[in-house]
């Protein structure tokens, strides 16, 4: 986020007194490793839904190997977490597993946090921004659409975009630049983001070209993670050629993680994640469900934030992480892991 963009930010979204408080208290707790924070979680990443219209490999949801049930989050739902815990929130981000827009109350759910001046973004696939809901979600009050465009041909493109169609992405991006610039609305904010693998590395600056011609207003290159999954042949194949590009290294015929582990981990002070149904969960590694700490449907944030679940799992990530699946293979653990954003129609 370019310097201006960020002082915009921090005025915007937390220069308030209790959200101002309560980063402090939350950076406190992590400076002391507490396994009970002081404070409630800044950001909050919420599931619209875990539905979704591609067949991404490498996804569970697009491979069709979620192990817990499907479905989309109610309205009222959504507005009691917002009721709940909104004064504290600095940054919520509407998606994990599954494709938000389709959502049909996602407008109604961005309206409705705005009010507690939340910093909203989502990622989408881009499939469904189309002539009759651009204006919407200008209209909405959206800070922030990150559009995944894993090629700049269709042949690329449909190699991990399984069923989407690479002319209706760019389209519809095309029409959401439109109705900014028909509303004079500098949001929300739209990152192009381009996931590098082996099959699409040869098309950056194709990408490139396309993300200037679209007027995005940022192009950001992610190098592919594996979560949950073993590294088997399958998705080997996916991996960047260039070794610059990517999170593993190879040696002795193994493909192996550039791991920086350690016993600590942000998101258990910054962050938590709600699953469609209500379920309290560590972060999105956990596709499957398999820690849930609680139901906000059935106690508020603060209680499950602080019970003694959550915070027996605190005292493991900072004793022994590497015991724990889904945090041995984080690709948040990679050092060298490009993620790289170039602005290209920077905002102020």
């Amino acid at each position: 986020m370019e310097f201006k963009r960020k002082v915009n930010y921090f005025l915007k979204y937390v220069a308030f007194n209790k959200k101002f408080s309560n980063l402090i208290a939350v950076k406190i707790s992590k400076k002391l490793k507490l396994k009970k924070p002081l404070g409630l979680p800044y950001t909050i990443m919420i599931e619209p839904n875990n539905i979704c219209n591609l067949q991404c490999p490498l996804c569970p949801t697009g491979a069709r190997t979620l192990k817990r049930p499907l479905g989309q989050m109610e309205i009222d739902t959504f507005k009691k977490i917002v009721d709940d815990v909104g004064d504290y929130t600095i940054h919520l981000r509407l998606w994990n597993w599954g494709e938000p827009l389709l959502n049909k109350k996602l407008y109604d759910m961005i309206k409705y946090a705005k009010k507690k001046k939340i910093f909203i973004n989502i990622s989408t696939n881009g499939t469904f921004l189309n002539e009759n809901n651009v204006k919407e979600i200008v209209d909405s009050g959206l800070d922030e659409v990150i559009v995944s465009v894993d090629g700049a041909t269709q042949e690329t493109y449909e190699k991990y975009r399984i069923g989407g169609k690479l002319d209706i992405i760019l389209r519809g991006i095309k029409l959401l630049t439109e109705a900014k610039k028909e509303r004079n609305s500098k949001i929300p904010y739209i990152n192009l983001q381009f996931i590098l693998m082996s099959h699409n590395e040869h098309e950056i600056n194709d990408i490139r070209k396309i993300a200037n011609e679209l007027g995005v207003n940022a192009l950001t290159f992610k190098s592919v993670g594996v979560m949950d999954v073993e590294l088997n042949e399958d998705i080997k194949k996916y991996l960047p050629n260039n070794p610059e590009l990517g999170r593993y290294i190879v040696k002795n015929n193994e493909t192996r993680r550039k791991l920086t582990q350690r016993n600590m981990c942000d998101t258990m002070y910054d962050e938590t994640t709600i699953a469609w149904n209500g379920e309290i969960l560590p972060c999105c590694n956990d596709a499957h469900a398999s820690y849930s700490f609680g139901n906000v449907l059935k106690e508020n944030l603060w209680n499950i934030w602080r019970n003694e679940k959550y915070a027996k799992f605190r005292g493991i990530i900072l004793t022994e992480k590497s015991s724990i699946p889904m945090c041995k293979d984080c690709p948040g653990n990679t050092k060298d892991a490009p993620v790289k954003r170039e602005i290209i129609n920077p905002v102020y």
